[in-house]
């Protein structure tokens, strides 16, 4: 798991990994230990910070929806559990270093504010009459100004610092 966690840029179900190694390994058997325990999945996170921070979020729980080998994996949960990860890691950066707040663009307000409601790349693009590509660019200079590397923490760390404040909890009088 230590390597999928220094390798992998998204969450992964424990179970995505033990289905493709062999029996036999020090890591399935260390699985099959956990579900004799009552372990019955779990979650990885890999979440990196500035320079060479990496943090490694390991989330489990005693059982898993549905019976016998053929469990379902719980996405919402999965997504949930990294937003929450990318929330606290924020947050205890927050405590350990204070950082100004970053100045974005109008434009780069448009596409937090977009992605923050769930909106795709593609998806903001036609909004804002601008081609995906342009989107990325807008956030390739993002990630340089909030000194982030990724669209998730970009949209966390804009949102703990009142850069953007996402449409579910604007009062009608606010501006985008």
């Amino acid at each position: 798991m230590t390597r999928q966690v220094l390798t992998q840029r998204t969450p992964f179900f424990w179970s995505d990994l033990t289905s493709r190694l062999d029996r036999l390994s020090q890591l399935h058997q260390m699985m099959d230990q956990a579900a004799d325990a009552g372990v019955g999945d779990g979650i990885g996170i890999s979440l990196r910070g500035d320079g060479s921070e990496l943090v490694g979020v390991g989330i489990a729980r005693s059982s898993l929806p549905g019976s016998g080998r053929k469990k379902r994996q719980d996405y919402n949960f999965l997504g949930g559990a990294y937003l929450f990860s990318t929330c606290l890691h924020e947050t205890y950066r927050d405590l350990t270093i204070k950082s100004a707040r970053a100045a974005v663009s109008a434009r780069e307000h448009d596409i937090l504010s977009w992605a923050t409601e769930g909106k795709t790349d593609a998806d903001i693009g036609m909004i804002l009459g601008i081609s995906a590509s342009t989107v990325r660019f807008h956030w390739n200079n993002i990630f340089k100004k909030l000194a982030e590397n990724g669209r998730t923490y970009a949209i966390t760390k804009a949102l703990r610092q009142h850069i953007i404040t996402p449409a579910s909890i604007r009062s009608p009088c606010q501006n985008r």
